[in-house]
């Protein structure tokens, strides 16, 4: 079942922002290195903003979720890729270390950072994640979004933590969006889990689940992130065998799990 989400919308929260370059960027990923996504929701569709959890595939599953989806998207991004010198080294040091023409990529780097850190910095208008104090401006740029009536994307893999075939194991950090959003606006927040098959050419989202005031937040952290790793992986699991792409490399269902 597909879907159209209609949403009011500030500039100041998506990638939709005015200018000639922004409008030239959002053609050439939007048209040509995004790729088509159909859109399927196994429970109900999304009536109020929320927040969606899912599946790291490189690169181009999250942005076909914040270029793609019926409605509208601002996707949490590591605050690294902002600044030159710290894109450079967590390109160098994670994203690329072990991929298949690494030392090539690393002759590219010097050249190719500045246009990413430029593209994440001021084109994607993306909500960076802090790992220091400055994240408790990660959870106020994520609680103004959705009082604007966008939806905030989540990848939480921690890629040192191996869970299945499917997703790393969950950090639980992101749930605190919840949190700080209902102390504000005394709204409860649903989070949906969605699975990126980007071979398939669709994203599931499954049962979402809702934050609730009444228990302890780092409690609900945990119930929350367990609930939705488990999710995804099903949504995975339940399609016709295919290639994944997990945030490592490609991977089949069958010679996965054997």
């Amino acid at each position: 079942m597909k879907n159209k989400v209609e949403a009011p919308i500030s500039e100041n929260f998506t990638h939709e922002r005015k200018g000639f370059s922004s409008k030239i960027v959002n053609f050439i990923l939007g048209r040509m290195v995004v790729p088509k996504m159909n859109f399927v929701f196994h429970d109900e569709i999304p009536s109020e903003p929320a927040i969606f959890v899912g599946n790291h595939t490189r690169f181009r599953g999250p942005l076909a979720i914040q270029y793609k989806y019926p409605g509208k998207v601002r996707t949490w991004s590591d605050a690294r890729l902002i600044e030159k010198k710290s894109c450079y080294e967590l390109f160098k040091n994670k994203v690329i270390k072990d991929l298949k023409g690494e030392r090539f990529l690393k002759v590219l780097l010097p050249a190719g950072i500045p246009i990413i850190s430029w593209y994440y910095r001021k084109k994607l208008n993306c909500i960076p994640v802090y790992r220091d104090m400055g994240v408790a401006k990660t959870f106020k740029a994520s609680s103004n979004t959705l009082m604007h009536n966008v939806n905030v994307a989540v990848y939480p893999e921690v890629i040192e933590n191996r869970l299945n075939e499917v997703v790393c194991k969950f950090a639980t950090g992101f749930v605190y969006i919840a949190y700080n959003f209902y102390k504000l606006t005394g709204q409860k927040i649903k989070f949906y889990p969605l699975y990126c098959a980007e071979t398939l050419k669709e994203t599931h989202f499954g049962k979402p689940i809702q934050y609730n005031p009444d228990e302890p937040i780092k409690d609900q952290a945990e119930v929350i992130a367990r609930y939705l790793e488990e999710q995804v992986t099903l949504l995975a699991r339940n399609l016709p065998n295919h290639k994944m792409i997990t945030i490592f490399g490609d991977y089949t269902d069958a010679k996965a799990r054997n």
